[in-house]
């Protein structure tokens, strides 16, 4: 089956998701991604627990024009990090997000030392009233030695609790968890999890060109791809197409 053969899904859609990341970005930039590829983008992440620092009229005036033209919002997983490391609980997370009117959310432990089990809870618990995204890996290179057995069964605990998706870490940076430290992936490790987990369960964080590329070949163009500069939704949607030199079929 040629590239373009396999169709694209159509927004909503469950696979070949792409997850922008907001840094910050202010109104007139999020209605330019709008306007020029708001067809493209599945979901914004509010990076860095900004969520926690911005004027709240901002925060909610940005979530509403992304949720009224069609683009799902959730805060990144830093925010969950943050209210744990406080006090040990998830209220207060909870509570934001509840504030805020957001039916997604992450949960992960990429910094903060939670115990597996109390993870599964906490995901077990949330995923009856949120579409919940856990991530794995960690934010540093801890996760380097990891080997592809303890990948795999992170995943499936997750999986397991009742995550939607579990997103894979790479950082905005795209230089740790599936990826070495000069953003090469890691191919050897990528594959060995897809062996055992479905690819459509996964979302790829995958800021640099050469690392969507590269999963857009191993998998095609409905992968689920994450941490994607709002800059760069179109040129990766022609890659995802196969409009691009890297992805052209000849």
């Amino acid at each position: 089956m040629s590239r373009k053969s396999e169709e694209r899904e159509k927004k909503p859609r469950n696979c070949g998701i792409t997850m922008i990341i907001d840094k910050g970005l202010g109104m007139n930039q999020i209605s330019d991604l709008v306007d020029v590829s708001g067809q493209f983008v599945d979901y914004a992440k509010i990076a860095f627990a900004s969520a926690r620092i911005l004027y709240w009229h901002t925060l909610t005036e940005k979530i509403g024009f992304y949720k009224r033209n069609n683009i799902s919002v959730f805060l990144g997983g830093t925010t969950f990090e943050s209210f744990f490391q406080e006090d040990g609980s998830k209220e207060k997370f909870v509570e934001l997000v509840g504030n805020l009117g957001l039916k997604h959310m992450e949960i992960s432990d990429g910094k903060i030392k939670l115990p597996e089990i109390r993870k599964f809870e906490i995901i077990k618990t949330l995923s009856r009233k949120f579409t919940v995204f856990s991530e794995v890996g960690r934010k540093d290179n801890s996760a380097s030695l990891w080997d592809k057995k303890h990948w795999i069964e992170k995943i499936k605990r997750d999986l397991e609790a009742g995550a939607e998706k579990v997103i894979l870490e790479a950082r905005e940076s795209g230089t740790t968890g599936i990826y070495e430290e000069s953003g090469a992936p890691k191919g050897f490790l990528i594959r060995n999890i897809t062996k055992e987990i479905d690819p459509g369960r996964l979302i790829f964080e995958a800021p640099l060109n050469r690392q969507q590329i590269f999963l857009i070949n191993e998998f095609g163009p409905n992968v689920n791809l994450g941490n994607i500069k709002p800059e760069d939704a179109v040129a990766l949607e022609t890659a995802r197409q196969g409009y691009r030199a890297d992805t052209l079929e000849t």
